[in-house]
């Protein structure tokens, strides 16, 4: 747990390192809820991001009967290879550092069924959401995972 949470933090660093961005140029967009950054490419995702996340935001709210407070930053990355590296596995689709309010989302397996960018942006935000308001180590694993999965309707499968 600790090496992961320590290379997502190294990771999200070299991204931003004393402020600005890296070497590859990701681009930015902002406003008063949250942070996209994403590669140029990429551009209308991130912007389907941005406007996703308020609903999303209400939904989660409304869910639970708490607040978030929180203007998360969300990283798009649209290089399954990249992806893997930071994730540190090939069956990670999107991954939540609650401790920097960070979500980085794997773009390329949004395009592949039974993923979509809603559901796989609410269950991380729900993860920001849920360590939020449990601190410290008070929210076991299976069942931060096992809450965020159901507010956010799972995996449909289709047989």
């Amino acid at each position: 747990m600790f090496k992961i949470l320590f290379l997502a933090i190294y990771i999200f660093l070299l991204f931003f390192p004393a402020g600005t961005l890296n070497a590859d140029e990701m681009e930015v967009l902002t406003n008063r809820n949250l942070a996209v950054y994403f590669d140029s490419p990429v551009r209308s995702a991130a912007k389907e991001v941005a406007e996703m996340y308020p609903k999303i935001k209400v939904e989660l709210e409304s869910t639970f009967g708490w607040d978030l407070p929180l203007n998360p930053s969300v990283i798009l990355i649209n290089n399954s290879r990249r992806f893997e590296m930071m994730a540190e596995s090939p069956l990670t689709v999107a991954y939540a550092v609650p401790t920097r309010n960070l979500v980085v989302i794997d773009l390329t397996k949004m395009r592949v069924n039974p993923f979509s960018l809603e559901n796989t942006l609410k269950h991380e935000i729900c993860h920001l959401l849920l360590h939020y308001h449990i601190k410290g180590h008070n929210l076991p694993r299976w069942l931060d995972e096992g809450v965020c999965q159901w507010v956010s309707h799972g995996i449909p499968i289709s047989l």
